[in-house]
């Protein structure tokens, strides 16, 4: 919720924030769904262009979770770990989005 509120108004026209994105079982050939933290998709397109996963923790380190993620929409994923991080978030997302 807090990277919802940071990024209110901060991403460029062409993208849509979407929170809590269910991905389906089959898609992309995937035998495994996902519900996404956060993602960025092209408004004309709905394509996935950044995933933005939220941990509690700052001191986690798990990345196993944004790999699959990334294979699986064919996006980059950036993390966001603790609350300073989700509330400071929109210069690294607004970073992270493709050129263009």
């Amino acid at each position: 919720m807090a990277a919802g509120i940071a990024l209110a108004g901060r991403l460029p026209e062409r993208y849509i924030l979407k929170s809590e994105l269910k991905v389906i079982r089959g898609f992309n050939g995937s035998n495994r769904g996902a519900r996404l933290d956060l993602a960025v998709l092209e408004r004309a397109t709905g394509r996935i262009v950044l995933v933005i996963e939220t941990k509690r923790s700052p001191g986690s380190s798990a990345t196993a979770q944004g790999e699959r993620y990334s294979k699986l929409v064919g996006a980059r994923t950036i993390y966001l770990r603790g609350m300073k991080a989700c509330e400071g978030c929109a210069e690294l997302v607004l970073s992270s989005l493709p050129p263009g």
